[in-house]
């Protein structure tokens, strides 16, 4: 078998499956060409050897990008809203401690009140 340039080729049917295509000049000779070949790998392909080293970096890396994405997650968000909570108990905390002492100066007025009332009496 020839191709398309002329030359021999050798066709080894564990390797190439060859199409072919056969045509007829005007002087009745016949031609034979090759259209497709699809070449299996004579040999396997190997997988190159892993880089340990190289993936443990690349696990390192991403565990520090973890971390402070985690870290920015607790600074930005996590943080100002327990700081809204912190603040928000202490308002309430401002607000019942000012009502125990309006309570408180309520019951010293009337305590007094009473035992002015039992002296006069």
């Amino acid at each position: 078998m020839y191709d398309k340039k002329g030359l021999i080729v050798k066709a080894n049917q564990s390797l190439a499956k060859q199409t072919f295509r056969e045509t007829q000049n005007p002087e009745g000779e016949y031609k034979r060409e090759v259209i497709n070949v699809y070449n299996k790998p004579k040999t396997s392909i190997k997988q190159p050897k892993k880089d340990h080293l190289a993936e443990m970096k690349r696990g390192v890396i991403y565990f520090g990008i973890s971390l402070l994405i985690m870290s920015a997650f607790v600074v930005f968000v996590v943080r100002p809203w327990e700081q809204s909570l912190v603040d928000k108990a202490y308002k309430e905390y401002a607000e019942l401690l000012q009502q125990s002492k309006e309570l408180t100066k309520d019951y010293n007025e009337v305590m007094y009140l009473l035992r002015e009332s039992y002296k006069q009496k």
